[in-house]
């Protein structure tokens, strides 16, 4: 959920930020409380599709650690066989002491590279999701863009509405 908050707020301030900043600049703007409440719905709008984001962000690392774990435990368990073969070395014979060391050695060697591979691979697979989460956020930020002439327009609608409902019953009460 880390992520997916952190989204919604950098999102959320960016929005409204850019929605004042594009309304500061056209000279003909409406009164100061349209400005606000078009801020707001840009913020809120952008806050969402970043929170949304972070949670896509959030789930994937959060596959991806648990899959780095499983591995990691295999290594660790590969370990126990080696204290394993350590702790029976004086009640076996000769014979089985050096088979016993030698086949703990090679254990030992083979946790070690899969170790050393899982991390290689984790870390590839974070230089990889780098970009994707790169391409997430513009492709998230160029769809709140997209949407924002539509908003604005079923606001401007629901405005209309709501003057006509209030002029209709002001037109009731007085007669």
């Amino acid at each position: 959920m880390g992520k997916a908050v952190k989204y919604a707020v950098i999102a959320g301030t960016l929005g409204g930020v850019v929605a004042v900043v594009r309304s500061m600049r056209v000279t003909e703007e409406a009164p100061e409380g349209g400005l606000a409440k078009k801020a707001l719905t840009t913020a809120a709008g952008a806050a969402a599709v970043g929170g949304l984001t972070g949670l896509v962000l959030d789930r994937r690392s959060a596959r991806k650690l648990a899959k780095k774990h499983r591995k990691l435990a295999a290594a660790v368990a590969a370990s126990g066989l080696v204290e394993a073969a350590r702790t029976a070395g004086p009640k076996l014979g000769r014979k089985a002491r050096k088979a016993a060391r030698k086949t703990a050695r090679k254990t030992q060697k083979a946790a070690a590279k899969a170790a050393i591979k899982a991390s290689a691979k984790a870390s590839k697979a974070a230089a990889k999701a780098k970009p994707a989460a790169e391409l997430a956020k513009e492709r998230a930020m160029w769809i709140g863009d997209a949407a924002r002439p539509q908003v604005e327009h079923a606001a401007d609608l629901a405005r209309e509405r709501a003057r006509r409902a209030v002029d209709v019953a002001q037109a009731r009460l007085a007669s």
